[in-house]
């Protein structure tokens, strides 16, 4: 995918994905990171994180996302971006989130724009992404 980093070889398989997997129950566990799945039946169709949570005098989390090529178009990244928004502010009580955008991806920065996020700065060559160094665009929401 034109918008993700390069996945190891062993990413592919189960050992790697119940590391993974373990790594992100702690993580949970310490209330740093949330991940969720949206389903249609059992076919997962997107994912949204909320990553690097802060609490204190910072209250920011990450939010990133992705939904699968046969589903975009649809709203979903809109409306689950919506209610992990919700669950942000309201069960966590974070008071900023921000996001990270690849100023070409269109599509993600309007999901971003139409979910209330505003930009607020560019990083330039911030990730690696498939091989290259990528400039990104910040974003951020604050409870409103």
């Amino acid at each position: 995918m034109p918008w993700t980093p390069i996945v190891p070889e062993a990413f592919f398989e189960l050992s790697y994905q119940q590391k993974r997997l373990e790594h992100y129950w702690e993580l949970l566990r310490r209330s740093e990171e949330f991940r969720f799945g949206v389903f249609q039946g059992k076919t997962l169709c997107a994912s949204i994180n909320l990553t690097s949570v802060e609490y204190g005098a910072f209250q920011n989390g990450r939010l990133g996302y992705s939904v699968d090529c046969e589903h975009t178009g649809q709203g979903l990244a809109s409306e689950y971006i919506g209610k992990v928004c919700h669950y942000a502010f309201t069960q966590l009580s974070l008071h900023r989130l921000e996001a990270n955008v690849m100023p070409r991806n269109t599509p993600s920065r309007c999901v971003l724009l139409k979910c209330g996020f505003e930009k607020v700065g560019h990083s330039p060559t911030m990730i690696e992404i498939a091989g290259k160094w990528e400039d990104h665009d910040m974003f951020a929401k604050v409870q409103s």
